[in-house]
């Protein structure tokens, strides 16, 4: 009889995929409600697909949110803070900006019509009150549609403070991706953390993760709520890894558009998501053809 030992095994390494309810529209636009709150609203045609729970491969929205808010702290650096009111009363138009682009690209991070304070959850609102719902004379008929942007901005603080207890509980603070993301006060607070016995996470205490068996598929599937949700099983999914690229790839930001990405090859430099290697070497090929043309016709 032959050897019926083997090195190696086909049996995998237990892993759960994670679907998502979106909402994603046409155009993103501000609002503002009676009481002053500062809303981002959706409007025109949403896909078919939104507010339903769609798988998504999108790995890197965790850095994403956390670049989100280095580039908001650019700005305005006071801005974050539990008190809604007093960050709405900071809350500028540059700010606006800034998250309307995140916005157009990934749609709301959450929705709801009134200030909260766990945006990891939807609340959908019941009132009847067409008064109620109003922001800036623009009739919204679901809350599916808008969120305060001064929650947003309270709750974003919270995940981005778990990040960085994270990375002082890991100590990946030297890691080279990781530093682009840190700003000096950040890397301050990691080295203070460091020197900590406690390195609580605060963010998933308040996710009530739910699973479902997908009979069709026959996996498990987490089903979260809002991309905010999401981001925070991708928080415990690298809180619980042994290494930072440990988790099946690397994480990158683009050499072309500075958009962070999930690599599959340690060398990739293009997120492929518009930029790729040959629509880079096109471009710049053009570019250059544009400015010889130039200094023909200046000859």
């Amino acid at each position: 009889m032959g050897n019926l030992t083997r090195q190696d095994t086909e049996v995998c390494a237990p892993s759960i995929k994670a679907v998502v309810k979106m909402s994603k529209w046409m155009n993103y636009e501000r609002g503002i409600d009676k009481s002053g709150t500062k809303f981002i609203i959706g409007s025109g045609e949403k896909p078919v697909d939104s507010f339903e729970y769609v798988e998504t491969e999108n790995g890197n929205l965790l850095f994403q949110l956390i670049k989100l808010y280095k580039d908001i702290y650019n700005v305005k650096n006071n801005i974050f803070s539990s008190n809604q009111q007093y960050v709405n009363d900071l809350i500028s138009e540059d700010i606006e900006d800034i998250i309307l682009n995140f916005c157009r690209k990934n749609g709301l991070p959450f929705w709801n019509n009134k200030r909260t304070s766990n945006i990891f959850i939807n609340v959908e609102s019941k009132s009847n009150d067409a008064e109620e719902r109003i922001i800036s004379g623009i009739p919204y008929f679901t809350n599916q549609m808008a969120f305060p942007i001064c929650s947003f901005l309270s709750g974003l603080n919270n995940l981005h403070t778990d990040f960085l207890n994270m990375i002082a509980f890991k100590c990946w603070n030297d890691d080279i991706f990781i530093e682009t993301l840190l700003s000096d006060s950040d890397k301050d607070y990691i080295k203070t953390k460091m020197n900590s016995k406690r390195h609580d996470l605060y963010t998933p205490c308040l996710c009530p993760f739910i699973t479902e068996w997908d009979y069709k598929k026959m996996s498990l599937c987490l089903k979260c709520e809002n991309i905010m949700q999401l981001s925070v099983y991708h928080l415990c999914i690298l809180f619980q890894s042994e290494n930072f690229n440990g988790v099946g790839g690397h994480w990158r930001i683009c050499d072309c558009c500075n958009q962070i990405f999930y690599a599959t090859r340690s060398n990739q430099k293009y997120c492929r998501n518009p930029c790729t290697k040959q629509a880079v070497y096109s471009a710049k090929k053009r570019h250059k053809m544009k400015k010889n043309n130039l200094n023909c016709f200046s000859i």
